[in-house]
């Protein structure tokens, strides 16, 4: 008897287990292990019969260890294995590929169909629907062409059923694997306020945090498709993407509170940095979405540029985690892309703003402080007199605070960047000249004083180098007008090490 033989003859015994409106007795690992097998081997037509069975199973989801993650998971890996099948089959035959992707979209037809004769809202279809699509996605040597949309539409009309809305899991997960423009037929504009309440309810109870970048991931996603929709969709979600933005800021600012010692002194204390990282996590995910619709839109509009400042203030709320950026994906990129938008489209007038809201805040962490001082030298172009009365104190505190790096070398970045920009207008009559003819030799003091705390082995050698190594540019630019213009006996830019 072949293994093909053998596969039919144990197919009506299992499709009886799926049938039986019992729990199954198989353990979990075996029944599972069965689906993936049956669905990458069948023929057609036995094919049809089993998704029909295990789509309307009252067995399955009733079975101890078997989850809904569970069947996805193992329908997605029968997918995979039907292809590696017929890539074996058909190798080395002419238009491989052709033929392949023809018969893959065949039998991904015949599946959909058979899904179809299910009306059972018990069952687990809507597990089975997401799971093939899963595979799809997990499959991309395959062209599926025409039969994945029609598949992204039948798990979109399978999940708009009154029956699913409730379920946010099984719907979330599928958002991940849906095109924008299919979403749409969801009722998305509450969804979206649905999924956002269940994050910080998550939060809120510590539970179930594993499943965050689900319900992140499927934010960002309504968010994206309901800002290509139309006018009263894309107000409703600029305004819900504010709120969520000022939500999380707020659950960072309280999740800071707590500084080391208390972190240290509280048995909890690892547990409350753990939640506070997934929590900002969390954010990052629907942020880099808001970010990609922000740069889609060209004009300058002011709310787009508040949302920019919106994430930034987020961003600084949690920035006692961020003082690297270590281990947080593509951080960076998100914090250039809303300073972008900060200074190209809202200019003096949106960083005014965000520096003022930051100064509310009246005893700045070392990390905060560093973050804060990283936003002056980037947007030191746009700075106006309520910024710089902010920075300039901030920055000379930190220059000499060599124990914290991070906001060391970023009070001695800002105060470069000051000078670079301010020496480009020395040969005119521009107020920037005096503020260069204060700003220098303030800056000079304060090097004095670092060289002498190198001399005395209280700050790195190599840190007071990369100060040295910064300041000859700035220095190098100044140096001929201040000489010719303001100071004819001169003095040394040259800053020695001992």
């Amino acid at each position: 008897m072949t293994s093909l033989d053998e596969t039919s003859s144990l197919l009506d015994p299992f499709l009886a287990l799926l049938d039986d409106p019992a729990p199954s007795n198989v353990p979990a690992q075996t029944l599972l292990g069965a689906i993936t097998h049956f669905i990458s081997t069948l023929d057609d037509a036995q094919l049809a019969r089993f998704i029909a069975s295990l789509a309307r199973s009252l067995s399955l989801p009733k079975t101890n260890g078997v989850s809904g993650e569970d069947i996805r998971a193992t329908v997605k890996l029968g997918v995979v294995g039907f292809v590696m099948r017929m890539e074996n089959e058909k190798k080395g035959v002419y238009f491989g590929s052709y033929r392949r992707s023809k018969a893959a979209r065949h039998w991904l037809d015949g599946v959909r169909r058979a899904t179809e004769t299910v009306r059972h809202p018990v069952g687990p279809r809507v597990q089975v629907l997401i799971g093939l699509l899963q595979g799809v996605e997990e499959t991309q040597t395959v062209d599926w062409g025409h039969a994945r949309v029609k598949l992204e539409e039948k798990v979109v009309l399978a999940l708009s059923s009154d029956e699913q809305m409730g379920k946010l899991e099984p719907l979330c997960v599928a958002m991940g694997y849906v095109d924008e423009s299919r979403l749409l037929a969801l009722n998305l504009q509450p969804l979206s306020d649905k999924i956002a309440d269940h994050i910080f309810a998550l939060l809120a109870g510590q539970q179930d945090l594993d499943q965050l970048p689900i319900y992140a991931s499927a934010i960002g996603r309504s968010y994206v498709a309901l800002s290509s929709d139309a006018a009263s969709n894309q107000r409703h979600t600029l305004q819900a993407m504010s709120l969520f933005c000022q939500r999380m800021e707020g659950l960072g600012l309280e999740l800071g509170k707590k500084d080391a010692s208390q972190r240290q002194a509280d048995s909890r204390g690892s547990e409350d940095k753990d939640l506070h990282k997934t929590a900002f996590n969390a954010f990052l995910l629907p942020a880099f979405s808001i970010l990609d619709i922000l740069l889609q839109k060209l004009s300058g509009q002011k709310e787009f540029v508040d949302l920019a400042g919106g994430i930034i203030k987020t961003m600084f709320a949690f920035s006692c985690l961020t003082a690297s950026g270590d281990g947080l994906e593509h951080y960076h990129r998100l914090l250039a892309g809303c300073l972008d938008i900060t200074s190209e489209r809202g200019g003096v007038a949106a960083t005014e703003s965000l520096f003022l809201h930051i100064a509310s805040e009246r005893r700045l962490s070392d990390a905060k402080a560093a973050f804060v001082l990283i936003l002056g030298d980037e947007l030191v172009h746009q700075l106006g007199s309520r910024s710089i009365d902010l920075l300039l104190p901030l920055a000379e505190r930190h220059a000499y605070r060599s124990e914290s790096r991070p906001s060391f070398e970023a009070a001695h970045a800002f105060f470069l960047s000051l000078l670079r920009v301010s020496s480009e207008t020395l040969q005119s009559a521009s107020p920037q000249t005096d503020f260069f003819d204060a700003l220098l030799p303030n800056y000079l003091s304060i090097l004095t004083k670092v060289k002498h705390l190198v001399s005395h082995g209280m700050l790195m050698r190599a840190t007071a180098s990369k100060i040295r190594r910064h300041y000859a540019r700035p220095a190098q630019a100044s140096s001929p007008s201040y000489h010719l213009l303001r100071r004819p006996t001169g003095f040394h830019l040259y800053f020695p090490l001992p």
